[in-house]
């Protein structure tokens, strides 16, 4: 993205992006079209992570199928964002962090909640929401 430094554009690289989707189901066409997707996007840039949680499937807690993270429940975003912030913080002086959540009402107050509370001298946070209803 671009912000503006004292009248200028400056661009700020992102060094990687974080997807976490929340599903109910997983169903084997979404498989298959996610790798599909994510083969050729990841061949351009491999810093890419996706991971999927599944919160109405009956399986084992964590699967890496097709080189995606599906993991079954709900997510625990405090523990999203903290190992988030433990596997960026050494690469960099300062860290900032932008988190677009997108779904209902209680998992986006969810997610806003844990960024609020979070942050540091090193750390900073942009959120930003879309609601929709199920």
């Amino acid at each position: 993205y671009q912000r503006r430094v004292h009248g200028y554009k400056h661009r700020q690289e992102m060094s990687s992006v974080h997807f976490v989707w929340v599903i109910r189901k997983r169903m084997s066409w979404m498989s298959e079209q996610i790798h599909t997707s994510l083969a050729d996007l990841a061949s351009r840039w491999p810093a890419l992570k996706l991971t999927i949680y599944v919160t109405e499937d009956q399986g084992a807690g964590t699967e890496l199928h097709m080189g995606i993270g599906f993991k079954v429940g709900r997510p625990d975003f405090q523990n999203v964002f903290n190992e988030l912030e433990a596997q960026l913080i050494d690469k960099l002086d300062k860290l900032r962090i932008g988190v677009l959540c997108c779904g209902p009402d209680s998992m986006i107050n969810s997610v806003q909640r844990n960024v609020w509370s979070r942050g540091s001298n090193r750390i900073s946070y942009d959120f930003h929401k879309e609601y929709f209803t199920l």
